[in-house]
């Protein structure tokens, strides 16, 4: 069996209405993922071209091509590159993995928490579930609750003044809003759970009956 030629790819313009999108195209995007992609190119143009093969065929580019659709029309052209040659159905199938998956690179998260605002990150596309927040959490100052938890513990009479600068403090920087809120929540995650009631309820009763309950850290059975 011989084996398919080389493939090179050219740099050419195409009206979008010329272009055929794969049926079997694997990917899909969501409404707020079409807005980034929206603003995307509002603010940057066409950054990424469109991969097609010798009849138009569509190999990578399906979302822009559908928001630049929306946008344009069909008689909008856009930059695309073009393989000498069409693509056979196994190779379009890898070609779609390796781009979006087995070749596509991952996040330092560390470059990302040492270098990035987490409210920008977050505002940009990634989730909380993504990130490791506990990365961000050193570089928080302390939460103006904990501040007039401290001032009641000292007998500070000034809790009023407190309250206030400390609502005048988010009020003027909403990223340090976001950080302090989205700490807050994985502390909440963290100190606030079922397993944690279940050793707290075990610690009373065991120190009720005289016995030594499970250490907070334990892993179950």
């Amino acid at each position: 069996m011989s084996q398919p030629k080389s493939i090179y790819w050219t740099n050419e313009r195409r009206r979008l209405a010329d272009l055929q999108p794969w049926p079997r195209n694997p990917r899909q995007i969501k409404t707020d993922q079409a807005k980034r992609l929206v603003e995307s190119f509002d603010k940057f143009g066409q950054v990424e071209t469109i991969a097609i093969g010798p009849d138009c065929e569509v190999y990578n580019g399906h979302q822009r091509l559908n928001v630049l659709l929306q946008q344009h029309g069909g008689d909008h052209e856009v930059d695309v590159r073009r393989s000498s040659r069409a693509l056979t159905e196994k190779e379009r199938e890898k070609l779609t993995i390796f781009l979006h998956k087995g070749a596509a690179g991952e996040w330092d998260f560390d470059t990302l928490a040492n270098e990035f605002e987490l409210s920008e990150l977050l505002e940009w596309g990634f989730s909380e579930k993504e990130l490791d927040l506990n990365l961000w959490a050193g570089d928080q100052p302390e939460d103006p609750g904990a501040q007039m938890d401290h001032a009641v513990i000292a007998g500070d009479t000034g809790i009023e003044e407190a309250l206030a600068e400390a609502v005048r403090l988010l009020m003027g920087d909403p990223a340090l809003g976001a950080r302090l809120g989205t700490a807050g929540r994985q502390a909440i995650r963290e100190r606030f759970n079922w397993r944690r009631a279940a050793l707290q309820t075990l610690d009373v009763y065991g120190r009720l009956l005289g016995r030594e309950a499970p250490a907070a850290g334990a892993d179950g059975a």
